[in-house]
């Protein structure tokens, strides 16, 4: 069931505080009607002055009270000479003070918007503002004027926590990045699904084979496989069907567009056993890399005799008054004769034993020994 949400419309008297990171804000709001309404949520460079209209719901904070906490957001410019003012005089735009701010709008009131965007020369006719001066006053007013066109232009598809992280990776040229490919909100920075990122793209008319669509399509059903069940390819004949299912396109050009990826390496692939295997190139580096350390840690292997792994082991069971079982005894010997062991085994199987011992063991050598818990 739809939750009915409420408005509120008004002008920004003071931003009380904002987080630089997460564009987090508390604001004050005035109504219009001498009402002054605190309203929480994100909302990046938010500014004394502006227009805007909240959209969420009334909630009662236990320590300060009545609150309008918003998800949404729309921005205008105030348009009256008051509005104005107050807006320029806030230091939202850089150069620009209060000082400054009224002589802009003496001299051009309620024009004053279009002359810095529009015709920042005519700003030099002002005593104290250079050509130079000018030109940096409607740069930041027409950055924040990039922000507010990007958001209303994905306001449709995203949260206001995502627009501000659009702006800030891609600028005033958002736009025309998210126009020409949507798909690249579906990377590690953004985060989006990729059936999210495939519903914007309709909506811009992007074509159902375009490249960045077939690609991104690919490395969502790898990422999710990987996520799902721990792999990190597929078989080619598996994720060219899968991916035909998702995409809605025939197998023929899932498979020729596939190796066009794989031609520019924006796609890996091995075969192994007959089996040709598609991996992500970011999985690709990370195994390689991953191969090589082992590699290395292993050729750097303490050497152990049979016989002097023996003495030591039976030592360590003398040190702990314990018999090893066969299967652990065995793990001990494994992991004292090569650089890397992997050491499994369910609930109550003697792991915490093997590694004291080991421990013990490489202690005695005077060996230093480093332990850590990468998954907590």
């Amino acid at each position: 069931m739809d939750i009915k949400k409420d408005k509120l419309q008004g002008k920004i008297e003071n931003v009380v505080y904002r987080n630089d990171v997460t564009d987090y804000s508390v604001l004050e709001i005035s109504d219009g009607e001498e009402n002054l309404i605190t309203a929480v949520g994100i909302m990046p460079m938010a500014f004394e002055g502006e227009c805007v209209e909240l959209v969420g719901r009334w909630t009662f904070h236990k320590e300060f009270g009545k609150q309008f906490a918003f998800d949404s957001f729309e921005k205008k410019l105030p348009e009256d000479v008051d509005g104005i003012l107050q807006f320029l005089s806030s230091r939202t735009v850089k150069g620009v003070g209060p000082v400054t701010a009224l002589k802009i709008v003496n001299r051009y009131g309620r024009d004053s918007f279009d002359v810095i965007e529009n015709h920042p020369e005519w700003l030099a006719d002002i005593p104290g503002i250079t050509l130079k001066k000018a030109a940096a006053i409607s740069e930041s007013f027409r950055e924040q004027s990039g922000l507010r066109g990007v958001m209303m232009f994905c306001k449709d598809f995203m949260g206001t926590g995502e627009v501000g992280k659009v702006y800030k990776r891609f600028g005033v040229g958002a736009i025309g990045i998210l126009k020409e490919n949507p798909y690249v909100m579906c990377n590690h920075e953004f985060g989006m699904s990729f059936e999210r990122a495939d519903e914007m793209a309709r909506s811009f008319g992007v074509p159902a084979d375009s490249e960045h669509r077939v690609l991104n399509g690919i490395i969502y059903l790898l990422n999710y496989n990987g996520m799902q069940n721990g792999h990190t390819c597929l078989p080619e004949d598996k994720l060219i069907s899968a991916a035909s299912d998702i995409l809605d396109l025939s197998a023929e050009v899932v498979g020729k567009m596939l190796y066009e990826f794989l031609d520019r390496a924006e796609l890996a692939s091995y075969r192994h056993e007959g089996t040709q295997y598609i991996m992500t190139s970011e999985v690709c580096e990370d195994e390689d890399y991953i191969a090589k350390r082992l590699s290395k840690l292993n050729s750097q292997a303490v050497s152990f005799t049979v016989d002097n792994a023996a003495a030591l082991i039976e030592k360590v069971e003398a040190e702990l008054d314990i018999r090893f079982a066969r299967k652990q005894r065995e793990a001990l010997f494994a992991s004292l004769d090569t650089g890397v062991m992997i050491l499994t085994g369910g609930p109550g199987t003697g792991k915490t034993t093997v590694v004291r011992a080991l421990l013990s063991i490489y202690k005695s050598i005077g060996a230093r020994v480093v332990l850590a818990a990468p998954t907590g």
